[in-house]
């Protein structure tokens, strides 16, 4: 199924999770991340229940350090 990811177009399994599709952009483990999908941010203890639909429009939101 296709979906958005950062406004880039990706095709994933039907029954992927979001912790899933977020292993295999290798960012599963970082902690300086936010999601939102569809403009609604997901609490990271969602992330693994979360089944992505088709068309979701999922922001991936990196923290950055600045002075």
């Amino acid at each position: 199924m296709e979906i958005r990811i950062n406004n880039s177009v990706l095709n994933v399994a039907d029954d992927c999770s979001l912790l899933a599709l977020l292993e295999q952009q290798g960012l599963a483990a970082n902690k300086g991340i936010a999601l939102a999908i569809n403009d609604t941010v997901l609490p990271r203890d969602k992330w693994a229940t979360y089944v992505i639909a088709t068309n979701d429009n999922i922001t991936i939101i990196r923290a950055t350090q600045g002075g």
